[in-house]
């Protein structure tokens, strides 16, 4: 087989392994018993909204990835960060879910299956979304060419110590609005 498709392989192979295991991570703790309403039929078929990720994934890689001019930024979250996103919530379910000094309502508004739901609807769109956002590699280490990419890394690395666990969805905010500030002033000169 050609080194193109070689490559093209790998990455469905990473998309469906990835962004299936973060739906099916998703979907554990909404099809939970002690998650679910009794009360709420609609609860029986949310948990399939999980999902979502992995098509999202898999459209994104089958519509972006193919473009050879995304070679400053990404158009759309690119996979890997999404994976990083959601590694929240698997682990804030291990390490904390039993731990009573953390607030019940903040556990259970982070597990209850409407908002799994709603964070499943705003961020799997945003992996199509036609946003340009920062490319993570670096083609050189010149600051002035770098400076998102070094603030990125720069705020991450202070924010993990700080949130710990609660870093991953800290970097997925700062990497989208860094590279929201990165257009914005790269646009007025």
């Amino acid at each position: 087989a050609s080194q193109f498709a070689q490559i093209k392989i790998q990455q469905w192979a990473d998309a469906f392994f990835y962004n299936t295991n973060d739906g099916v991570e998703l979907y554990n703790p909404c099809a939970q018993p002690s998650f679910q309403n009794p009360y709420d039929a609609s609860i029986k078929y949310l948990p399939f909204l999980a999902f979502l990720i992995p098509l999202f994934s898999m459209l994104r890689l089958a519509k972006f990835n193919i473009d050879v001019n995304q070679t400053e930024s990404f158009v759309g979250v690119p996979t890997p960060m999404s994976t990083f996103f959601f590694m929240f919530f698997p682990l804030f379910f291990y390490f904390y879910f039993l731990d009573f000094s953390i607030q019940p309502l903040v556990v259970h508004a982070l597990f209850d299956c409407y908002s799994l739901a709603g964070i499943v609807f705003v961020f799997s769109p945003l992996m199509m979304t036609p946003i340009n956002l920062i490319a993570l590699k670096f083609k050189t280490l010149n600051f002035k060419e770098n400076a998102f990419r070094f603030s990125l890394v720069g705020l991450s690395l202070i924010s993990i110590p700080i949130f710990q666990l609660w870093s991953l969805p800290i970097i997925l905010i700062l990497y989208i609005g860094l590279s929201i500030l990165q257009r914005i002033l790269t646009h007025k000169k």
